[in-house]
């Protein structure tokens, strides 16, 4: 009997292939288009799959990641698809509170990073770490992205640097 991840995977896996080879994604499904019908015989296989795949998944941003029902999710995830690792935006969000600025100086928190890290690592994820996105103590301009408003501004070089050298010591 195939255990219910796989059958909810290979469904998923038919639809993203019929929808693909049918045309049926984008701009293109407006237009009229020709079905086609492909047969793939895996017993045919003449060199192995490159299962690149497996290795990463991409989340939201950690200030979504980080709570108890997206962990417990991910865990579950992780258990049936077998990724290993994970990358997200913006570890430097200020829902974490990473850094602050007080008295004109940068101080930083990695409780909340830690936290993260260490509930990834407990499910055998290894955090794929991304330093984009500008948090509010090092902000030049308001200029943000996406729905979490991710600031997409050049931080001062200087600064940016100090907080980059701190995260490494801290985590490495």
């Amino acid at each position: 009997m195939t255990p219910p991840s796989l059958n909810r995977r290979a469904a998923l896996s038919g639809l993203a292939l019929t929808g693909a080879l049918t045309g049926l994604s984008g701009p293109a499904f407006a237009a009229k288009t020709t079905a086609r019908r492909a047969v793939l015989d895996l017993r045919q296989a003449t060199q192995p799959l490159d299962r690149f795949f497996d290795l990463s998944v991409g989340a939201d941003f950690p200030g979504t990641t980080i709570r108890d029902a997206n962990l417990a999710q991910l865990k579950e995830a992780s258990d049936e698809l077998g990724f290993r690792y994970m990358r997200f935006h913006n570890i430097f969000a200020d829902d974490l509170g990473t850094v602050k600025r007080k008295e004109d100086k940068l101080v930083y928190d990695w409780t909340r990073v830690d936290y993260l890290y260490d509930a990834m690592l407990k499910s055998g994820i290894k955090p794929f770490v991304e330093l984009g996105f500008t948090p509010d103590a090092l902000k030049t301009s308001d200029q943000t992205i996406f729905y979490w408003k991710g600031n997409t501004c050049h931080p001062r070089p200087h600064q940016w640097k100090q907080i980059v050298d701190a995260d490494t010591r801290q985590n490495i």
